[in-house]
């Protein structure tokens, strides 16, 4: 994804499915027989990466986007 996406509401809603999948994908990840990922690295991602990814006002989409 782009830092500043053409079209932010598109990467609201991805971010907001990543969310998602990380918040309830650990035992469907554990049923396909992949590890699920730690806690810590996922809000690593968010803060490391997400935080990045902004609107065209400057903003970080994440924290619109989130909950």
């Amino acid at each position: 994804m782009h830092e500043t996406p053409e079209d932010p509401e598109v990467a609201q809603a991805a971010l907001r499915f990543f969310d998602w999948a990380y918040s309830n994908g650990d035992e469907v990840a554990e049923q396909l027989d992949y590890v699920p990922i730690p806690d810590k690295v996922v809000e690593l991602v968010k803060q490391q990466t997400w935080l990045k990814i902004k609107g065209q006002s400057g903003q970080a989409l994440w924290s619109q986007a989130a909950r």
